[in-house]
């Protein structure tokens, strides 16, 4: 129930073209659907990754995110995509910067140049693209500001809900 709840919230930010909101958090005991939703979203960003033949991306969002095995390893196992996270002095700005700035509502060019260059230091060890694997990312960095393709998890999992909403 709180799975479904939660992708037609999204799907609705999607159709209503409305992507801002809160973060959000998966919180609560065992079994009540924080990791599938998780792989939900896993999936549907493997599929468009699959679709647009990219085969080795980097992935910004949470400590957690990055550091655990839930998120790369669907992306890896399921649809042979190479994940590549930042290093540990980038995961902390990665992660600091959600934290303490974006879930706060606060917007900074200083921490949008730092993700700027995090972003290019994922391109110049191979990745094609870069996933934006947390709801707050995309507030701070879109495509506009890089030439590196930019694939934001919320925007494409609320797609595949209306998709799956309407039939496909």
């Amino acid at each position: 129930e709180v799975k479904k709840r939660l992708l037609e919230h999204l799907a609705v930010r999607k159709v209503t073209n409305n992507p801002g909101g809160a973060i959000l958090c998966l919180v609560g005991p065992p079994g009540v659907g924080k990791t599938s939703l998780g792989q939900s979203i896993a999936d549907a960003t493997g599929r468009r990754l699959r679709a647009d033949g990219v085969s080795r991306v980097g992935l910004l969002g949470t400590r957690f995110t990055m550091a655990e095995e839930f998120y790369k390893a669907r992306l890896e196992n399921d649809f042979a995509i190479d994940v590549l996270v930042p290093d540990a002095a980038h995961q902390n700005i990665v992660h600091e910067v959600i934290y303490t700035e974006l879930c706060l509502g606060r917007i900074s060019r200083h921490s949008r140049q730092q993700y700027l260059e995090i972003i290019d230091a994922l391109h110049a060890r191979g990745a094609e693209a870069v996933i934006l694997g947390c709801t707050e990312i995309a507030l701070l960095v879109q495509q506009q500001h890089t030439p590196v393709p930019l694939y934001d998890t919320t925007a494409i999992h609320a797609a595949r809900a209306v998709e799956i909403a309407l039939g496909g």
